[in-house]
């Protein structure tokens, strides 16, 4: 499920990028660090639990292949 739901981010992010050429890659990392905060905060609310913080890169998010093996 969360391989799925993690390529499937990945492509409504480059879809909306396609339909609104504003939202470039670097406008993104600029505000990489909020957008992580609230990810983080939502990730909490949908488990009902603190969840400790983590940092991850755009290149972690992005361009590196995900899968579970391992975790």
């Amino acid at each position: 499920m969360w391989v799925a739901t993690i390529h499937n981010a990945r492509e409504i992010i480059r879809e909306i990028q396609e339909d609104t050429p504003s939202l470039t890659d670097d406008r993104i990392r600029h505000r990489w660090k909020a957008c992580l905060r609230k990810a983080h905060r939502e990730a909490e609310g949908d488990r009902n639990r603190d969840i400790p913080p983590i940092g991850l890169s755009w290149e972690e998010v992005f361009e590196v292949p995900y899968t579970l093996e391992g975790k």
